[in-house]
């Protein structure tokens, strides 16, 4: 899946449960992304996205069926962030038509991004509900079905302010390469709201489709008599398949022709299925289902293809003749590249200049060009995120052994990079302690000993530092220099460095030598100025 999906997905866990949960949502899944994000337009394995949703149902507690849901909802939003919500707000008058729509725009978005295994889409009519429909929905990806009601719930709610109840029918892996589920929607009252602007009919014919709008007009347009020959418009509509009720083609357009095998160009009879499949939408190629569907894009593919080529796909729209009882394909080639072009053996000459599809493919080379850029842009946006975080810890540590070293007011000029300026002190106290025998431990213990022995000292010492409100200047072998009275002036000095010393005499005590159960320490202070 596309790194899109992924980012709504965290989207949702931050912004719902916090960024921790997140991270521990990664650490679950076995998701590595070494402090980098995904990018929204690179593929990424299913197998990352369905880790995620295991690990998030995992660390939040939630059932899988309801997060997946709630990721549906958190999808849709994503997207109107991105900036296709006037997209989505204009992909139809009603949910209706919405629906109906949402297969040719997974087709169009397999063309914007390329590698997409996008699901497919149909609508048809209630069985029991005349108010409701049932939606078909094919994957190639198992167990979908809930990110999907979540989605469609939250656009009926959102776009169309419309209340729907929303149930799963059933959900089957119907082949090896394709899951269908299909779900029940029906209005929640009727009355006040409706899935359809027009009538249902109009979307979903069902029966002769002799009655559907637009067919007497598109048969009185056919209808010219000696104004327009058969192979004149086989010459305007160059891409076009006629067939009957039997799917034998009695009629096709001049660039449909030349990609056919010879064989077929020359046979009396050519059987449609023989020469094409039907790739969108997921059905049974026959005369009655595609009239029971009119209102569908249609994408078909050549089953053969010149020497050398690449089968070419077609996208188009089916089109009834009651008079001559014949259905019509008015369809383009579905290409958006000029190199596609040329792998499916074709020409710009072949696309006549009434076809959009001559624009797409040349606007298309630039928009390619520029999503070239996009991800590159993303990537380089990626690493310089990376690198800014890297950094910023780097900076953290430079800042912590800076402020061990030297007092706090003084590191934070330096770091603000002030001059700082010698400061003269009347009264100061300052302690120095070293270790008794520290020469005599030194020559009988291993050096890890008396390293091990001055760790555990000298943490000790450091934390009573903080304790006292003293400063610890330096530290040499066995030689622990402590000083009260600065860089803070206080009228106490003296008395913080005899508690100091208390502390560090009795701190010592239970640390014990690599050579001897105890240890023990020379203290020694002084008050002068400084």
């Amino acid at each position: 899946m596309f790194g899109f999906v992924n980012n709504a997905l965290e989207n949702l866990v931050i912004r719902t449960y916090g960024e921790d949960k997140w991270k521990a949502v990664l650490l679950q899944a076995g998701v590595d992304l070494e402090d980098h994000h995904f990018l929204q337009s690179f593929l990424y394995e299913d197998y990352d996205t369905f880790s995620l949703i295991d690990a998030a149902c995992l660390v939040l507690g939630r059932d899988r069926e309801a997060l997946m849901e709630e990721f549906g909802d958190q999808f849709f939003h994503w997207c109107e962030e991105s900036g296709y919500d006037q997209l989505l707000r204009l992909l139809g008058r009603s949910l209706g038509e919405f629906l109906s729509s949402l297969d040719a725009l997974h087709d169009h978005l397999q063309l914007t991004y390329p590698g997409m295994q996008a699901p497919s889409f149909r609508i048809a009519s209630h069985p029991t509900n005349p108010n409701g429909l049932y939606l078909h929905y094919y994957s190639v990806r198992v167990g979908l079905e809930h990110i999907v009601r979540g989605i469609i719930l939250t656009v009926a709610h959102s776009i169309y302010h419309l209340e729907i109840v929303m149930e799963i029918v059933e959900a089957s892996q119907v082949s090896q390469a394709r899951y269908h589920a299909c779900f029940s929607i029906v209005p929640v009252d009727p009355k006040k709201s409706t899935l359809w602007t027009g009538s249902l009919h109009e979307i979903l014919p069902t029966g002769d489709a002799r009655q559907e709008n637009g067919i007497d007009s598109i048969e009185r347009s056919l209808d010219m008599g000696n104004l327009l020959s058969k192979e004149a418009f086989c010459q305007l509509f160059p891409f076009h398949i006629v067939f009957d009720r039997n799917l034998n083609i009695v009629q096709m357009g001049e660039s449909v022709r030349r990609l056919l095998p010879e064989t077929a160009r020359k046979a009396k009879k050519v059987f449609l299925p023989t020469i094409m499949m039907l790739e969108r939408p997921c059905l049974n190629l026959s005369f009655e289902v595609i009239l029971r569907h009119i209102h569908t894009i249609f994408v078909m593919k050549m089953r053969h293809s010149p020497k050398g080529c690449m089968p070419v796909k077609f996208k188009g729209q089916m089109k009834y003749i009651p008079s001559s009882d014949v259905m019509i394909y008015m369809c383009s080639p579905r290409v958006r590249f000029l190199r596609e072009l040329e792998e499916h053996g074709l020409y710009l000459s072949d696309i006549p200049m009434h076809d959009a599809t001559r624009e797409i493919v040349m606007t298309s080379e630039s928009q390619q060009a520029h999503l070239t850029m996009v991800q590159k842009l993303e990537e380089t946006t990626d690493e310089l995120m990376y690198s800014k975080n890297a950094l910023s810890v780097e900076k953290a540590r430079s800042d912590a052994l800076l402020h061990s070293i030297l007092p706090r007011t003084v590191a934070k000029q330096i770091l603000n990079r002030q001059e700082v300026a010698p400061v003269w002190y009347k009264k100061v106290t300052i302690l120095f302690s070293d270790i008794v025998g520290f020469t005599s431990i030194c020559g009988q213990c291993s050096p890890i000993d008396v390293i091990g022995m001055l760790n555990e000292l000298y943490t000790l010492f450091d934390y009573l530092t903080t304790v006292n409100d003293v400063y610890k200047v330096e530290t040499i072998g066995d030689a622990y220099m402590v000083v009260g009275g600065l860089p803070e002036k206080c009228d106490d000095h003296a008395t913080r460095i005899a508690n100091m010393a208390l502390d560090m005499s009795h701190a010592t005590s239970k640390v014990k030598r690599p050579d001897q159960p105890t240890e023990s320490i020379h203290v020694s202070l002084t008050t002068c100025d400084c």
